[in-house]
């Protein structure tokens, strides 16, 4: 992994903190209360990254997963949740759909 990747998946991680449920990204992604981006990084992250859907638990434990498309047409799939036992039951069933267990993971789309 090089300096760019790091960054990029910095920033999936840092988005997946954004509830996108009101359509409007950049507003999501400026006004998130954990991973609150400056303008200009919504901007550029936009020109990039496409939101195709979002989970969000109903629950207490704070799991979200989100779903990115990228302009090479990778899908990334980035998750949080407060309590990593949580999210074990919610990352098996999302590595079944976009591949391995982890925070940031890309696939090529079929």
């Amino acid at each position: 992994m090089n300096t760019t990747e790091l960054k990029e998946f910095v920033q999936l991680g840092q988005a997946a903190y954004a509830d996108f449920s009101s359509g409007v990204a950049s507003f999501a992604l400026t006004n998130s209360l954990n991973g609150q981006f400056s303008q200009g990084e919504a901007d550029q992250f936009l020109q990039r990254y496409s939101i195709l859907n979002q989970y969000t638990s109903s629950g207490l434990d704070g799991f979200s997963a989100s779903v990115f498309l990228d302009k090479n047409n990778l899908t990334f799939w980035a998750r949080r949740s407060k309590f990593s036992s949580y999210c074990i039951s919610y990352c098996n069933v999302i590595s079944d759909l976009f591949g391995s267990y982890g925070t940031v993971r890309k696939r090529k789309k079929p």
